[in-house]
């Protein structure tokens, strides 16, 4: 109970601080603001993809608390609450308390769990449901002439259908653990559950299915952004890759990546390589403790995912991941305990707690980095939105906002519940420009909101930026924001893509602009220094040909 506590602690102190949505959040909580329940249904805007159960329970804590950072965030965070105290249960069922213990420290203070029960996304969520599906089926198959624990496991299943996309990997090892059980095979419930399991599974999943997952998947953006995400395996660079991700997956989940950025790179690998040395460990001790069944149970979600990569229907990114952190923390607890066991048989626990301790000193260190200061892995973009809306009332001038700030923009000056959402395919910008922009009584429009649009430069996880922000673009970009000026105009400049700020700079000199001043925040932090806002003054207001 103490470790759960220290976790909650951490938990709940990170999302009082109450941090700006971040670019990615905005697009999925404009989404689940701006659309009915039934309507969330539906594919949803700007790439973006949750299953129904998460929108509806997001959209139902908007709708009762308010459109706030808060009330988008409670589902995560009462998720990312439990997960630590589900693989408790978890663990004990497949091993003793010793390793039930490692297991539920790694959990509680696992930098990318702290992380996403802090976000607007179905991480931990993902995370949540298959720790509660391990301690389910553990529970199952030691009680497999009863009746109850078949139901739990059959509800879950669909419930978690609904709740979490990766939950299909989760299943389908569930079912192979199941029939790979001796008592399972025995039990007439057992017997009855292999055959309508899968059955109940198989028609609710069709639904996610056809509806989201497979629209997802033929999403050309986010195809673009994540082919190079897939594992290839008859390539030469299936190995290195394989690698690549296993070095991410430690440093997300076991050490922290800004506990990490100032070790030397060579020193990273080996952390990453012991930690498998004890996943690999933990794979004989579960096989001893719990036989096939608990190994495939634990190992065969991450079999079955890492299959989809090959058929490029689920990414080696370790955000997608995040459900499999209950497993990675099973498997090196029980390669914990194992060595201690080993080395100093008489005292399994204490040694077991020191290794513990040794493992996760580099997480703890990254609690305390983002304790200190909370918005240290993500921009904190509402004060300078907040001080550019108090400006504009001020002088009048429009604001250009560079689309990479447009989802924050968009959620933070919208008033949810008195304006109208946009309709499912309207962009955002039209529905904010024809809201703010149009001119009135034949006179240009004061206060007027403008969204950029997109530069030539695309981004891609892992090859990173391709293409060059062309004169095309800013110059086009440059006509619409003087003819919006008058004489001046704001510019809200967030991430942009290498290369579009001075293409847009030049642009705006050569159409007779000059950057008159900057605006800042006192609040605002300086680690995210491409988020900036500057007040842009042309000769005259007339528009460019």
């Amino acid at each position: 109970m103490a470790v759960v506590l220290v976790g909650a602690i951490l938990r709940v102190a990170a999302y009082l601080a109450a941090r700006s949505l971040w670019l990615d959040e905005a697009m999925l909580a404009n989404n689940i603001l701006g659309r009915s329940f039934a309507a969330l249904l539906g594919p949803l805007g700007e790439s973006q993809n949750a299953p129904w159960l998460f929108l509806f329970g997001e959209r139902a804590a908007a709708v009762t608390l308010g459109p706030t950072e808060l009330a988008l965030r409670l589902i995560p965070l009462v998720a990312g609450v439990a997960v630590p105290w589900m693989v408790w249960l978890a663990a004990r069922r497949l091993a003793q308390e010793p390793t039930a213990l490692v297991a539920t420290a790694i959990a509680a203070l696992s930098p990318l769990l702290l992380y996403y029960s802090n976000e607007v996304k179905p991480y931990a969520t993902d995370a949540l449901l298959t720790a509660a599906f391990v301690a389910a089926t553990l529970r199952a198959i030691d009680r497999a002439e009863e009746r109850g624990p078949w139901i739990v496991l059959t509800v879950l299943g669909v419930v978690g259908l609904l709740a979490s996309f990766p939950v299909m990997f989760v299943l389908g090892a569930v079912w192979c653990a199941l029939i790979a059980s001796p008592a399972v095979r025995a039990s007439m419930n057992g017997r009855r559950m292999l055959v309508m399991g899968p059955v109940v599974w198989a028609v609710t999943f069709a639904f996610p299915y056809f509806f989201v997952i497979r629209r997802a998947a033929s999403d050309a953006f986010l195809m673009t952004s994540l082919q190079h995400q897939f594992l290839v395996p008859w390539k030469a660079s299936a190995l290195p890759s394989l690698w690549r991700f296993w070095q991410e997956v430690t440093i997300e989940v076991f050490l922290g990546r800004e506990a990490v950025t100032p070790v030397p790179q060579v020193a990273i690998a080996v952390m990453c390589a012991l930690v498998f040395a004890l996943c690999v460990t933990g794979i004989s001790e579960i096989k001893r403790r719990r036989g096939a069944a608990g190994l495939i149970l634990i190992l065969g979600p991450i079999v079955l995912a890492l299959a989809a990569s090959t058929v490029r229907a689920y990414p080696l990114s370790v955000r997608v991941w995040t459900f499999s952190t209950p497993l990675w923390a099973l498997l090196v607890a029980a390669g914990v305990t194992s060595v201690a066991r080993r080395l100093r048989p008489a005292a399994e626990m204490p040694l077991s707690a020191v290794l513990t301790m040794g493992l996760l000193l580099a997480a703890v260190l990254d609690a305390q980095l983002c304790l200190t200061n909370p918005t240290l892995k993500r921009s904190h973009i509402r004060p300078m939105i907040r001080s550019l809306q108090e400006a504009q009332r001020s002088t009048g001038d429009a604001i250009y906002v560079m689309p990479r700030a447009t989802p924050q923009w968009l959620f933070y000056t919208t008033a949810w519940d008195t304006a109208p959402a946009p309709v499912p395919r309207d962009s955002a910008s039209q529905w904010i420009e024809q809201r703010t922009c149009e001119p009135k009584g034949g006179k240009p429009a004061t206060g007027c909101q403008m969204l950029g649009g997109h530069s030539s430069v695309t981004f891609a996880e892992v090859s990173g930026f391709s293409g060059q922000a062309d004169t095309v673009w800013a110059n086009h970009e440059a006509r619409r924001l003087r003819a919006a000026a008058h004489p001046c105009a704001w510019l809200l400049m967030h991430l942009p893509y290498p290369g579009e700020t001075p293409a847009l700079a030049r642009a705006v000199e050569v159409a007779g602009g000059r950057v008159d001043d900057g605006l800042d925040h006192p609040q605002h932090p300086t680690r995210d220094g491409a988020t900036k806002a500057f007040r842009i003054c042309f000769a005259d207001n007339r528009s460019v040909e």
